[in-house]
């Protein structure tokens, strides 16, 4: 897999927000990936392209905390995160959306919103969903509509606008962001 200098900046030579240094995983004793160098700036968009089974989302499972890191370092606005669990690294201002299974779909856009929100102190979480719903327009005007009734484009927007009510400051995802989500200054 192709990797990038660990010491770059992003654009316009802001500094990394997250950075994977000779970062080695996989599942038993054989590695999928080994020495990935990765920087990504605030507002950096970073593609990982390769083939089925080049270790993509092995990289993604490592820096989210689904998966140990055999060696190498990840860190994220200068704090080591290297191994920590899912949720620690969540609550660090990651946020995840998978290819799959993305929306729960018996409970409405609403409703998945705010279980996006779930680890805001209660009384963040209607802000939050106030503001989703500004940023993505399409989103209010389906509030009540449950999940499972969504196009897939529409499905992918409920995932995205659900990750981002816990307001992360770096995305991870197997998937394109919506249009209006990649022109956002907080985007990692």
């Amino acid at each position: 897999m192709p990797t990038s200098s660990a010491e770059a900046a992003g654009p316009r030579g802001q500094r990394a927000h997250l950075r994977l240094v000779e970062v080695a995983a996989g599942y038993g004793a054989a590695p999928v990936i080994q020495d990935v160098s990765i920087t990504v700036a605030l507002g950096e968009v970073v593609a990982v392209i390769g083939p089925n089974g080049a270790g993509k989302s092995t990289l993604l499972k490592a820096v989210l905390g689904i998966l140990r890191p055999s060696q190498g370092t990840i860190t994220l606005a200068g704090e080591q995160i290297t191994g920590l669990p899912a949720n620690k690294v969540s609550r660090r201002g990651v946020g995840y959306v998978p290819q799959v299974k993305d929306v729960f779909e018996p409970l409405t856009v609403r409703e998945n919103l705010e279980i996006g929100g779930y680890a805001l102190p209660r009384g963040e979480v209607a802000a939050r969903i106030d503001e989703v719903m500004e940023r993505y327009p399409a989103l209010a005007a389906m509030r009540n509509r449950p999940a499972g009734y969504l196009s897939g484009g529409e499905r992918k927007l409920l995932a995205m606008g659900g990750s981002s009510c816990a307001g992360p400051a770096c995305w991870c995802s197997t998937s394109r962001p919506p249009a209006s989500r990649r022109s956002s200054p907080t985007s990692c």
